[in-house]
């Protein structure tokens, strides 16, 4: 057994902190001072039961506080005074000590326990004892030597008795063979028809029973905690816990990097002249097409008579197949704009010769941002899937914005310089998310929707949705804001209404049943036997079960004169 003293300074998480370690426990006593009162509240006791249930424990309360005693009466909590629990923990102490029980606390537990005390013998009393011992076992010895003869003889005269009744009974059995039998099967088949009779004359009623249920929405903000083992009702905070997944990935990726050989295209241009004097073109002038950016030049110096043309011979600047130009026209780039509307070149033919080669070549810096985009698109979308995978299972909520990603490897299969067109990122690490028990959730917005806002019956059936991370401290707390949509249904008692229906025909009773407040339809009411159609007057014999009647939509309800108002508060 174990006692946790509760002082008058305690409060839930000071209490909660004391137990935490008390694992498997058969009895755990609360020691309560008298002005102990943090416990008095029956939903904070409600609370500690819970929890102390959870640990395979069971909760005792050890006080002489009259409210308290009736709290934990209400709440089945055995209680015991503090003077019977000194006693008990003083007699724990002996009976696990080594030495013995002690001699002095023997006589004061006796006193107080009714117990006799324990008195030692000295070694001629023992002496005495034995002797007296030895005596008694002769005697019992010769006593039961007697009563074997007087057993023997009796069982003798017993058997000739039997031999001889039945010797007797063998003509009698034989005479009376077919009588007997059929004695038999007339109290069987009247035994059978008698439990029929009763069985059939045992009238009950069943009832289901659809009760009117509306529906309340409302945003919360709640705390989920690492610091807390239970649900803590004042500060609207359950308890949160950390799953941790191993993650792995890679990607393919194609060579940015490379390097660009090949050969230069060439061709023909016609340079004309509409100036009234020769225009001279230096060996190499640059000729470029309208519109476009690859560098062609002359090769060799050449004049251009007035209102004339001259066909030149052109080579690209640059290697590639991107110099065979289909024909087009150019202009000489070092001449003035306005020059360059008098002095032209115009392919006639198509340019060739250009080829371009590309040999992927793999840097350092291409590496290291295929790896940094790598990174970001593997934490989220693995990350993604973990939090998907976890919250495949309904009794736990994981939520996406408190997670941590670690990645512990990230590698190409490349070195800088290989000449490959596609490699391969590859990346390691784990993901850490905060998540709670959807329970813990249940109860927490169920006990504040019965204390703040809500009258009726709060059904353990609700929605949540839009769960989202307002703020967050690690992976130790986070402040939660979610959507939650509770169903909630008239407080009725069962026992009222089977003393409301008691010896009341069907009719009667549908009609008491559908007319009573909080009551949507009565769905079935049967009798047995089938012939009865009167409710039995015995309450033991009638059954109702409540069902919740389909939800309304949201603006039917927000109409029903039983609902909070449009304006009510949120339950936060």
């Amino acid at each position: 057994m174990k006692i946790v003293k509760i002082l008058s300074e305690d409060n839930l998480t000071s209490i909660n902190s004391k137990i935490a370690k008390i694992l498997n426990e058969e009895n755990l006593y609360f020691l309560i001072e008298e002005k102990g009162t943090i416990i008095e509240k029956q939903i904070n006791l409600k609370i500690l039961k819970k929890q102390i249930e959870k640990q395979n424990s069971v909760l005792k309360i050890a006080t002489n506080i009259k409210p308290l005693l009736t709290i934990s009466e209400s709440l089945k909590i055995p209680t015991i005074s503090p003077k019977e629990l000194k006693l008990i923990e003083n007699l724990s102490k002996n009976e696990n000590s080594s030495s013995g029980i002690n001699i002095k606390h023997s006589k004061i537990l006796s006193s107080e326990l009714k117990i006799k005390p324990i008195k030692f013998m000295t070694n001629e009393e023992e002496t005495k004892k034995v002797k007296y011992s030895e005596k008694k076992d002769k005697n019992e010895l010769t006593s039961k030597n007697k009563e074997n003869k007087i057993f023997f003889f009796f069982t003798k005269q017993f058997s000739n008795i039997k031999n001889f009744f039945e010797s007797k009974n063998k003509i009698f059995k034989r005479k009376n063979k077919i009588l007997g039998k059929s004695i038999f099967a007339f109290l069987t088949i009247s035994l059978i028809v008698f439990l029929f009779v009763m069985f059939v004359s045992y009238p009950r009623a069943s009832l289901t029973v659809a009760l009117d249920s509306h529906s309340e929405e409302n945003i919360i903000q709640f705390k989920i905690s690492k610091n807390i083992s239970f649900t803590d009702l004042n500060q609207k905070t359950i308890p949160a816990f950390v799953e941790v997944r191993d993650i792995e990935g890679q990607k393919e990726v194609s060579t940015q990097n490379a390097d660009i050989s090949g050969t230069k295209s060439s061709g023909k241009i016609r340079i004309y002249n509409d100036q009234d004097s020769p225009q001279g073109l230096l060996d190499q002038t640059q000729l470029q097409p309208k519109g476009g950016s690859k560098i062609f030049r002359i090769q060799g110096a050449v004049t251009i008579p007035a209102k004339s043309s001259v066909l030149v011979s052109v080579v690209a600047d640059s290697v590639g197949d991107d110099g065979n130009l289909d024909p087009t026209d150019f202009i000489i780039v070092k001449l003035s704009p306005y020059l360059q509307t008098l002095v032209y070149g115009k392919s006639e033919e198509k340019f060739s010769g250009g080829t371009t080669v590309r040999t992927p070549n793999v840097s350092a810096s291409e590496i290291d941002s295929q790896k940094g985009i790598f990174s970001s698109e593997f934490s989220e979308s693995k990350t993604k899937e973990v939090i998907d995978e976890l919250n495949k299972s309904s009794e736990k909520i994981f939520i996406s914005g408190s997670e941590k990603v670690e990645i512990t490897m990230m590698d190409a299969s490349v070195n800088v310089g290989d000449k490959v067109d596609s490699y391969l990122i590859s990346a390691k690490g784990k993901v850490s998310v905060l998540g709670f028990k959807s329970e813990d959730l249940k109860f927490l917005v169920s006990e504040i929707a019965k204390q703040n806002l809500l009258e009726g019956e709060v059904l353990d059936t609700f929605e949540v949705s839009n769960i989202s991370v307002v703020s967050k401290n690690g992976l130790i707390d986070a402040e939660i804001r979610a959507e939650v949509k509770l169903f909630i249904i008239s407080d009725l008692d069962k026992e009222e209404l089977k003393n409301k229906i008691s010896g009341k025909s069907r009719l009667d009773a549908l009609t008491i049943l559908e007319s009573t407040p909080g009551i949507r339809e009565v769905k079935e009411l049967t009798f047995f036997p089938s012939w009865f159609k009167t409710v039995p007057v015995s309450s033991s014999n009638i059954k109702i079960d409540f069902i919740k009647a389909p939800s309304m939509k949201i603006s039917e309800t927000k109409n029903n004169e039983n609902v909070q108002a449009e304006n009510s508060k949120n339950i936060t």
